[in-house]
């Protein structure tokens, strides 16, 4: 009769034991805050999120404060294995920054293989730059664009590739 107790309460126990084990998260200098702040002073150096929690380390003498998820964090890595998309069209974005002084980004998107051009014209309509003039494959592309041999003001850059046109607006500024 033991035998057969200890037989099922057996892998009872392993079957708790492992969903305890696995079931622990650790979270290693890293916040979960919405928001956060940084502040110092003479010998001080507060940082913080909002929402955080308090269960922390204080220490004298030059003092140490640790409260909370947030701990002193001294890199973060990101790897991003999110394949690249191909766009379903063509599409030209707002360039970033804007107003800009002197260099912006101008971003598209290439859905196939096709003839490209960007060209920026000022407001009379004469071409003052072109940017691509060449063959490009499927795919997001981010094209700067350093302005610093021209004046300031507005500027218009055209996205051309086969069939499909389109314009924006940039500001320039000194």
């Amino acid at each position: 009769m033991k035998k057969k107790n200890i037989l099922f309460i057996l892998p009872v126990l392993i079957t708790f034991f492992l969903q305890t084990v696995y079931s622990q998260a650790l979270v290693k200098r890293s916040s979960f805050g919405m928001g956060g702040i940084v502040s110092s002073g003479p010998g001080v150096k507060l940082v913080g999120t909002i929402g955080q929690s308090i269960i922390g380390k204080n220490t004298s003498t030059n003092y140490v404060n640790e409260s909370g998820f947030l701990a002193s964090a001294r890199m973060i890595l990101v790897k991003d294995d999110i394949p690249e998309v191909i766009p379903g069209k063509f599409e030209l974005f707002q360039n970033y920054p804007n107003p800009f002084n002197p260099v912006t980004n101008i971003r598209f998107g290439v859905p196939k293989a096709s003839h490209v051009k960007l060209d920026v014209f000022n407001v009379l309509g004469q071409r003052v730059a072109i940017l691509v003039d060449s063959k490009m494959e499927p795919g997001y592309q981010v094209i700067k664009f350093d302005a610093s041999s021209l004046a300031s003001g507005f500027y218009i850059y055209r996205f051309q590739a086969g069939d499909f046109i389109k314009y924006k607006k940039m500001i320039l500024i000194e």
